[in-house]
């Protein structure tokens, strides 16, 4: 699963690699949670925050738990997610995210960034729903099975998209097979770490986060 974020990046840099058609006001982000609101990019550029945890728009919001992920093998299937897979598409730029590794009795955080250190790119689908007078965009995460590299901290991992797969990702194909089949987990260099495990509290916010652990 993916639970945890850091979004460091300035704005610049954000829309150097997005091709970002708007700016606005960003700070550095070392433990981003979930339920909290997050930057996500739509198509044409558009920059957007959307809370962390799905909600189909037909969902009750007092039945129904917010989703923070969704499985890539399983979006067509459910119901709560196959009409936002054909028509809302969405990509979470991060500069690294966190995963827990069991060892024993203990859970250890770990920060996994591209080698190069280049934002990352988590495909995502967003919903719409109103809410009384408010509307309410609400997004959840793609997952799908780690890289062999990744694979012993934890079996599942974000799904990472490439520049040519972004393009796909954020097209207006509807054809959910065809997308989904084009944008597969591709091999990527990563450098993963342990990092300290005040982590494990979600209000832990600290630029330490993301310094590797000195034992």
């Amino acid at each position: 699963m993916c639970g945890r974020f850091a979004l460091s990046a300035s704005m610049e840099e954000m829309s150097r690699q997005f091709s970002l058609k708007e700016s606005v006001c960003m700070v550095a982000r070392y433990n981003i949670s979930p339920q909290q609101m997050i930057p996500v990019i739509l198509p044409g550029g558009k920059l957007q925050f959307m809370a962390w945890g799905f909600m189909p728009a037909w969902a009750a919001s007092d039945v129904f738990k917010p989703l923070i992920n969704a499985r890539l093998e399983t979006l067509v299937e459910k119901p709560a997610f196959r009409d936002s897979v054909r028509t809302h598409r969405c990509i979470i730029p991060a500069s690294g995210y966190y995963e827990w590794q069991k060892t024993q009795n203990i859970k250890q955080p770990f920060y996994i960034q591209a080698l190069d250190k280049q934002l990352l790119a988590l495909a995502g689908i967003w919903s719409y729903r109103q809410e009384g007078a408010a509307s309410v965009h609400t997004v959840a995460i793609i997952t799908t099975p780690a890289l062999p590299a990744l694979y012993q901290i934890h079996d599942r991992m974000p799904l990472l998209l490439t520049e040519t797969q972004i393009k796909i990702w954020l097209s207006e194909k509807k054809n959910s097979q065809e997308i989904l089949s084009d944008c597969q987990q591709t091999n990527m260099s990563f450098s993963a770490y342990p990092v300290t495990r005040q982590l494990n509290n979600p209000h832990y916010e600290d630029k330490m986060s993301t310094v590797p652990l000195s034992y």
